[in-house]
């Protein structure tokens, strides 16, 4: 190549990189697997109290595994009063009708702990509901429901330093109003499958 080409080439490729810096602007790019925005999320030490299915009085050891919990949005108003009109008028069907209805509004995922290859669970939250305990401390009282009617509930309560002990019940059996009536809850708390230890936001 003739010694003015190569000069010519030399000085242009600064050029062309100095103009692409300006002329390149970065764009916002949000990627598809990024969580939505949480209004809260909590983390905690799940306990199965029955694990492998075996009842309460078997010698195995509870598994002990982590549970993410993340809520998107609360239940409405309009949502709650659907579930406590559900409950009062058909019962524990009727309750899983409207949760399958409604879309996910948050999720708890929690490894599966009879996977040997680390596989994680999820579930789809449609009800999250916040009210206070007898002791004006605060509850949350999350549910969700699938086409099988299955029924899996969630309450957790937190002490006054905001540290709390929850429940899941994998199959629920039966639910009630609560005492202010304002959400529902587990007729037998101490009697759900998992327990939690240790939730914290």
């Amino acid at each position: 190549m003739p010694r003015s080409c190569r000069s010519h080439v030399a000085f242009l490729v600064p050029l062309v990189a100095i103009l692409l810096f300006f002329s390149v602007r970065p764009v916002a790019w949000r990627s598809p697997a990024q969580p939505p925005m949480l209004a809260e999320r909590f983390t905690a030490n799940a306990v199965d109290l029955f694990p492998m299915g075996l009842p309460p009085r078997s010698s195995m050891r509870p598994s002990v595994y982590p549970v993410d919990i993340g809520i998107e949005r609360w239940s409405t108003d309009a949502d709650v009063e659907q579930i406590i009109k559900a409950l009062r008028t058909g019962g524990r069907a009727a309750v899983v009708q409207a949760l399958d209805s409604m879309r996910p509004i948050g999720y708890i995922y929690y490894p599966s702990s009879w996977a040997d290859d680390g596989a994680y669970l999820r579930w789809n939250l449609k009800y999250a509901c916040e009210t206070t305990t007898d002791n004006d401390e605060r509850r949350l009282v999350l549910a969700t429901a699938e086409p099988d009617s299955s029924l899996k509930v969630i309450e957790i309560r937190f002490a006054r330093n905001g540290v709390g002990e929850g429940r899941i019940a994998r199959e629920v059996a039966g639910i009630a109003l609560s005492k202010d009536q304002r959400t529902i809850q587990l007729v037998v708390y101490k009697e759900a499958q998992i327990c939690l230890k240790d939730v914290r936001k």
